[in-house]
């Protein structure tokens, strides 16, 4: 998370501020700028709205908090979309790993306008879409992990193999005629002896 200008800790410390939650989904073809009520403001030459076309609105967010132990930051976001179809175009495969931005903005009373530069409150991608049915809603929610998820990634799969070699350096016959690869090499330390043959 980012830290305030002063001219937005400013107008968020007056009394009686105009605050508003902002909504940024970079879909594949089609960028979602939702606002959490209605109206619409200008951010950054962007017009955010309460309602999109094909996202609808926000209906719910929660979980907004710092990631502790070996988990990042994670958010879940629900949306109400207009249809059938658009749930559909908002919650398939190829929105997995579009970005997130929400941001909190203020609105100058006097003029209306947004104050220059909103606070960034969570920056990250979709992880899980999940359409949720029921009697008179459709909604489709949004897992969203923090950019921050990628150092987590074990890499489990790289091993000394023949197939993850050729997943890297294509047409690379080295390990493909290694014999004995059931022995535990010992990487990084000179303790030779404890080496269990199977």
């Amino acid at each position: 998370m980012g830290q305030m200008t002063p001219a937005l800790l400013g107008a968020i410390s007056a009394d009686r501020p105009l605050v508003f939650g902002a909504f940024e989904i970079n879909l594949p073809g089609h960028d979602v700028r939702l606002l959490d009520g209605s109206g619409a403001v200008m951010i950054g030459g962007n017009k955010f709205t309460g309602r999109d076309p094909i996202a609808g609105t926000v209906v719910a967010l929660q979980g907004i908090s710092d990631g502790t132990g070996d988990e990042a930051p994670t958010i879940t976001m629900t949306l109400q979309p207009p249809s059938h179809e658009a749930a559909l175009q908002i919650s398939s495969e190829e929105v997995q790993g579009s970005r997130v931005r929400i941001s909190l903005g203020v609105l100058d009373r006097l003029t209306g306008l947004v104050i220059p530069d909103p606070l960034v409150l969570f920056d990250g991608t979709i992880d899980v879409p999940t359409i949720k049915w029921g009697m008179h809603k459709r909604e489709v929610e949004y897992r969203v992990t923090s950019v921050f998820e990628r150092f987590f990634e074990l890499e489990e799969g790289i091993r000394l193999s023949d197939a993850w070699h050729q997943s890297i350096y294509p047409g690379e016959l080295g390990l493909s005629f290694v014999t004995g690869v059931t022995e535990t090499v010992p990487w990084g330390t000179d303790n030779v002896g404890a080496i269990v043959k199977k």
